[in-house]
């Protein structure tokens, strides 16, 4: 995750968007998510793991789970689509 910067504003946005396809109207316009966004989101939950691994001492390996869901998931980037 060395290329994983975290970025408050975004997040923020993103979630709002979110947040309005789930529990409000739904989108008014079409939206579009870029592979940018959810690997954005995707390497933020890690991140965020990876916080609590550090600060309450758990012994799973955030960097390895990681690789793993990679794997597993057989992509090296998530796709990106249109919501409209």
């Amino acid at each position: 995750m060395d290329d994983y910067v975290f970025d408050r504003a975004r997040l923020v946005q993103l979630d709002s968007l979110r947040h309005e396809i789930v529990h409000g109207s739904g989108p008014v316009n079409e939206i579009h998510v870029t592979d940018n966004d959810i690997w954005f989101l995707q390497k933020t939950a890690f991140f965020l793991l990876a916080l609590v691994n550090m600060r309450r001492g758990f012994k799973f390996e955030v960097q390895r789970l990681f690789e793993e869901y990679l794997i597993r998931r057989q992509v090296t980037k998530p796709l990106s689509g249109t919501i409209v």
